[in-house]
């Protein structure tokens, strides 16, 4: 029977040829925890009121339970920031989803920032991380086409983003991300331990972080190779067995 069985198994694609396979990539998303000293000594800019705030954690989950840490330092604004929320505000979808990556934010964390003059920023990693995507959401303002610009110490692609408006496309130079109301998803290259950036002129705009996962998904034809090549090994077990 193994002289018959082979032939098939090579001949269906079960052993031997590689099934072809497609490449699903999804990222997984920060679920965020307040500061642990929330607004203390409030700026106010536009009506927002928001404070430099220090313990502000987050945490990357994947599903083998498995975990990122993050830990946030910068401006936080109060009651555009949200903490451990399932109401997902990020969309519209195509501005966060591309060829990429097929899924929105998993909740709806963010976290504002706002400021006067140049601000800072720093996301810390528990350990190191690759993969690293961030949607912005409202980077700069339409109102006097005021332009804002954070400036990575990583190098970034832009992935997706929204247009038409009063959203404009991001402008990229070097390291430096730019926009009026630009709101998308960037992707960071290399593996770090912990992500800066610089914010000139700063507006009102949110942020969330999350690591790619990319998944093979057999083709839809992989699952009928295998189901003639089952019956086919049936076939032969009864022809042998006769």
């Amino acid at each position: 029977m193994k002289n018959t069985i082979l032939p098939i198994l090579v001949a269906f694609g079960l052993i031997g040829s590689g099934s072809a396979q497609l490449v699903n990539t999804t990222a997984t998303y920060a679920s965020w925890n307040a500061p642990t000293d929330p607004y203390s000594g409030y700026e106010s800019k536009d009506g927002y009121n928001f404070n430099y705030a220090s313990g502000t954690t987050g945490q990357i989950t994947f599903n083998d339970s498995s975990q990122i840490g993050i830990t946030y330092l910068g401006e936080v604004v109060q009651g555009e920031s949200h903490f451990q929320t399932s109401v997902n505000t990020w969309g519209p979808e195509y501005a966060f989803t591309s060829s990429t990556v097929s899924n929105l934010p998993n909740n709806g964390d963010q976290i504002g920032i706002l400021g006067n003059g140049i601000n800072t920023a720093k996301l810390s990693f528990s350990s190191p991380v690759s993969g690293l995507v961030m949607d912005i959401f409202s980077l700069g303002t339409w109102y006097g086409y005021q332009s804002e610009t954070w400036t990575f110490d990583q190098p970034f692609t832009v992935l997706s983003q929204q247009s038409g408006g009063n959203n404009h496309p991001f402008s990229v130079y070097g390291n430096s991300l730019s926009g009026v109301e630009a709101t998308g998803m960037i992707a960071f290259t290399g593996t770090f331990s912990s992500l800066s950036w610089t914010i000139y002129n700063p507006d009102l705009a949110t942020f969330t972080v999350g690591t790619l996962q990319t998944t093979a998904v057999p083709e839809p034809s992989t699952y009928a190779l295998f189901g003639i090549g089952a019956l086919a090994l049936i076939v032969a077990y009864r022809r042998k067995v006769a």
